[in-house]
């Protein structure tokens, strides 16, 4: 069990207020994450493997950071957000400024830190944010399959070179949707197939070709296509969308690769399908075969290389940053949430965690938040309040407090 360095550490030091820390033994010199895992039992392996998301996120959300500061010129305000997610602490109600270390059904989190809502530029916003938005196309689908719809997966893409900017490319790929959505054989086109709606799902990677932008767009049909009539479907889009990529300034794309469709009878093969390609990629799970050299990395790969050194990586994933940034991931179009008794979600919704059955382990104050920053010890708390339990967490972040000072050499009040 974790425990602090004596019985009352209050009087190891010299006064609880804060103070320069004096010249210490090697054994208060040990780093403090080596020195908590000596009273910590190893993690059991293949039981629980939320610890190793957790860890490769954090990882994710490291090399955001320093990407960011990169470009962010001394003292002033960082570009975007995410510099500051999970780090800042947010002043509640009554102007206190505190983070709870809460469980609940084994899982333990934070409250009272600020929290970006990035989908494209946060990991652990991304995944959080993910896991909301399936369980939501779940039930949409569910829906459409309880009233008699048919499904179908599009995807469209078109050429594209090494030497393609991503920003542009992106404006053009946009401005080529909305103008094919504008026509009025659009309208035509809708009409004569039953679409009752569309959910649009954007996604980027980067491979030997350079950028590859592509949307997969969830298609709802009113009646099932007949096989003998899907070539004339495919035939009729794709048309439109070549005349679309030309008013917008994309090269054409080919028949072949333009528009590809998977034709789903029932819309709940339709939702195992298209969740499970949108989501794996958002929530780090299972997205290693999209996430192949020779296919593109996404943004997520892009970033495990910067950490590991890869400039261009980190290069690169800045330019999808100023591409991406502020755009919406998901697109209903106007009354399909309507039709499918679907309730809008706001993004910072599916960021509050707890279900109102949570417990309060701790409470720490501000500074003391900041120790637990400064030792890069916010996943291993989780961990041990998950493994351990409140006792175990009190005294290991006790023992932080004891031994990590602020910038400056200043140390702060342990736990009461």
């Amino acid at each position: 069990m974790l425990i602090p360095p004596t019985n009352n550490p209050a009087q190891s030091r010299p006064s609880r207020s804060p103070i320069k820390v004096p010249a210490v033994d090697a054994e208060r010199q040990r780093p403090p994450l080596e020195d908590l895992r000596i009273y910590t039992p190893p993690p059991e392996e293949n039981k629980d493997l939320r610890s190793d998301f957790r860890r490769k996120r954090t990882a994710l959300k490291r090399a955001a950071r320093r990407a960011i500061r990169s470009i962010t010129v001394a003292g002033a305000q960082p570009k975007y957000r995410t510099a500051w997610c999970g780090h800042r602490v947010m002043r509640d109600d009554w102007g206190r400024q505190e983070v709870q270390l809460l469980l609940e059904d084994g899982r333990a989190f934070y409250r009272g830190t600020y929290r970006c809502g990035s989908v494209w530029l946060c990991p652990e916003c991304s995944a959080q944010i993910a896991r909301g938005r399936k369980e939501e196309l779940s039930r949409a689908v569910i829906e459409a399959g309880r009233i008699g719809w048919a499904g179908a997966l599009i995807t469209y893409t078109f050429p594209h070179v090494w030497s393609d900017e991503l920003d542009p490319m992106v404006k053009r790929f946009a401005k080529a949707r909305a103008k094919m959505r504008g026509w009025r054989a659009w309208k035509k086109f809708t009409e004569k197939w039953q679409i009752k709606g569309e959910i649009k799902g954007l996604e980027v990677t980067h491979g030997r070709h350079g950028w590859h932008p592509h949307a997969h767009v969830a298609t709802f049909l009113g009646d099932a296509v007949p096989p003998g009539r899907r070539a004339e479907f495919q035939k009729d889009l794709f048309v439109m969308w070549a005349r679309a990529c030309l008013r917008a300034d994309l090269p054409e794309p080919s028949e072949e690769h333009g528009v590809r469709i998977t034709w789903f009878d029932d819309t709940a093969d339709m939702a195992v399908s298209y969740v499970s390609k949108w989501t794996s990629i958002q929530e780090l799970v299972g997205a290693q075969s999209k996430e192949g050299k020779v296919i593109g990395r996404n943004s997520w790969r892009l970033l495990e290389d910067a950490a590991g050194g890869d400039r261009r990586s980190q290069l690169l994933w800045l330019e999808f940053a100023a591409a991406f940034h502020g755009r919406a991931q998901l697109r209903w179009s106007k009354g399909l949430k309507e039709k499918l008794k679907t309730p809008d979600l706001f993004d910072n919704q599916l960021l509050d965690e707890g279900r109102g059955g949570e417990n309060l382990l701790l409470t720490m104050q501000k500074d003391q938040w900041q120790v637990v920053c400064r030792a890069a010890c916010q996943d291993f708390l989780l961990e041990v309040a998950e493994r351990e339990g409140s006792e175990a967490v009190r005294g290991a972040v006790n023992r932080l407090l004891w031994s990590v000072p602020l910038p400056g050499g200043a140390l702060v009040a342990l736990l009461e």
